[in-house]
C-alpha cells in the first residue's frame, strides 16, 4: 500500500490567498486536519497522545514544553516527520533537509525525547517490521478520498489542500 497527498493548482497557494477564493460565488472556509499522520499512528497502535487539556494543534503537547526555543513548532514537526520517514524513533540526527533547522544535535535530541514522551506511538516505529510512512500516507489518502466522495454525495463541493479541505462557507 502506498498513498500520498492530492495536488491541484490551488494547493501551492498561500493560506492568506485561499480565503479570497470562492466556490459558486460564495466565500470558502478551511477544515483543518491537524497532524493526521501522527494521529493515525496513535490510533493504529492504540497509544494515546499525552495531551494536557485541549489543544487546537496536536504539536503543542511538545511545543509548550520548549516554548523558549525559537521556531519550536516547526522543530517538533520536523523531528516527528524525521522519525516517521526513517522508521526509527531513536534517530540521532535530523534528515539532511532539516539539518539547518536545529541549533545543534543536542537540541534535536532534546526535542526527540520530548516527542517520544508526548506521543508514545512514536516508540512503535520500526522500519524493519512495518513501513509506517507509506502505510500511514495510504490511510491518509484513503480517508480523504472517502470524505471527499461522501461530501460529494450530499452536494458539498470540497477541494483537498495539504492539511485541510477547502469548502464553501456554510456547507
Amino acid at each position: 500500500k502506498a498513498g500520498g497527498r492530492f495536488y491541484g493548482g490551488w494547493t501551492d497557494i498561500k493560506q492568506e490567498q485561499m480565503f479570497s477564493f470562492t466556490i459558486d460565488d460564495r466565500p470558502v472556509a478551511q477544515v483543518k486536519v491537524n497532524a493526521i499522520l501522527l494521529s493515525l499512528l496513535s490510533s493504529l497502535t492504540g497509544k494515546q497522545m499525552n495531551m494536557i487539556g485541549t489543544f487546537e494543534d496536536v504539536y503543542h503537547a511538545a511545543v509548550f514544553q520548549i516554548s523558549s526555543i525559537k521556531n519550536a513548532r516547526n522543530k517538533v514537526k520536523a523531528v516527528i516527520m524525521d522519525m516517521m520517514v526513517s522508521g526509527n524513533p531513536f534517530k540521532e540526527n535530523p534528515l539532511p533537509k532539516n539539518k539547518d533547522l536545529f541549533d545543534n544535535i543536542e537540541e534535536f535530541l532534546c526535542i526527540r525525547d520530548l516527542c517520544l514522551k508526548a506521543y508514545p506511538a512514536l516508540n512503535c516505529l520500526n522500519k524493519e517490521r512495518f513501513n509506517y510512512i507509506n502505510d500511514l500516507s495510504y490511510y491518509e489518502a484513503d480517508i480523504l478520498t472517502r470524505v471527499l466522495l461522501n461530501l460529494k454525495k450530499i452536494g458539498v463541493i470540497a477541494y483537498p489542500a495539504n492539511d485541510c479541505l477547502i469548502v464553501r462557507l456554510g456547507d
